[in-house]
């Protein structure tokens, strides 16, 4: 049972922040009279949660477009006369020809790699993005949502660059560049909410929150569906390149039009500063129950049910592609 155990306060630390009463007081009335118009212009906060959304995309696809591209890097002849198949395998990985396909497509890339050096590239960045991940609230929380939100997508869009240069060194150096690109990535999420509750009105911010993170969705149908036309058109370095390219032109974007706080922004309205004032009013500071959370044995089920999606997903993304180029 998760009920509160006697002599056991849910409410946390009392201490308050204390700010300006005159200036984080707002009328209701004029709020909602207020709320999109901010002067006949598009809200600032709109902007906001459009760079959010674009932030998110520019994720999936740094971190996606190799699972397209890994299946025109690699020389597919040299991987299965290399690996010991089963006896069970199928019929068409064991006969059929690499040296081609009837639709123009090439079969066989420049790097022989096995199997093992294919998972090892494909699994290293979710190895870094968990660490991460884990702490991003609280590294959001010590370095800004702003600027945390920045790093961690303009230096994924750097090492997005590089990948092909690493490709060509070793695929382990690919893999530990994965990996840090994971650890790069992991926070970004944490920290997009943290900066989307400052910017949110109350009745608004679920739907902010949702218009901002179906990025990620954006995101993967950008990388799953012009990935294999980039790499066939362009080639497959132009898959990491172009990634990176965009998640470089995202960043300054995001650092000129967002603040941790929308209190004195240069751009943001009169109107729009009076509205969101409301969010940064007095309110008590509240600590974790960390005790009472895990022994509460709902916490657990929410966890695995979290993972096996995780699982579950990120399996089939990242070798879904090779797995049918094999077949």
């Amino acid at each position: 049972m998760c009920e509160e155990e006697p002599g056991e306060s849910v409410k946390g630390d009392t201490d308050t922040t204390v700010v300006n009463t005159d200036t984080t007081m707002v009328n209701t009335d004029t709020m909602h009279a207020r709320r999109g118009r901010c002067g006949g212009v598009l809200p600032l906060r709109y902007v906001v949660v459009l760079l959010g959304l674009l932030g998110c995309s520019m994720d999936y696809i740094v971190r996606g477009g190799l699972n397209i591209a890994i299946v025109a890097m690699v020389n597919t002849t040299h991987d299965f006369n290399t690996s010991n198949l089963p006896d069970g395998a199928c019929p068409a990985a064991r006969n059929a020809s690499h040296s081609g396909t009837d639709d123009g497509y090439p079969a066989d890339g420049e790097f022989n790699w096995t199997l093992e050096d294919q998972g090892l590239i494909l699994g290293t960045f979710f190895w870094g993005y968990f660490f991460t991940k884990t702490a991003g609230g609280r590294i959001s929380e010590k370095f800004g949502g702003r600027e945390t939100m920045a790093v961690s997508i303009g230096a994924s869009g750097v090492l997005s660059l590089l990948c092909p240069y690493a490709a060509h060194l070793h695929p382990r150096v690919l893999a530990g560049l994965r990996f840090i690109m994971g650890i790069v990535q992991g926070p970004a999420f944490p920290a997009l909410y943290g900066v989307l509750a400052s910017w949110a009105p109350p009745a608004e911010l679920t739907t902010m929150v949702t218009i901002a993170f179906s990025g990620m969705s954006l995101g993967s149908l950008v990388a799953t569906g012009t990935s294999g036309w980039v790499a066939h058109q362009l080639g497959w370095q132009w898959v990491f390149w172009g990634g990176g390219i965009l998640a470089l032109v995202w960043t300054p974007l995001w650092l000129y039009f967002v603040r941790n706080s929308p209190i004195n922004h240069p751009l943001i309205s009169a109107e729009e500063e009076e509205l969101l004032a409301v969010n940064f009013s007095i309110k008590p500071r509240r600590t974790v129950p960390w005790g009472r959370l895990l022994r509460c044995w709902r916490f657990y089920p929410s966890i695995l049910a979290e993972f096996a999606s995780s699982w579950v997903g990120n399996l089939t993304i990242t070798q879904a592609p090779s797995f049918l180029n094999m077949q």
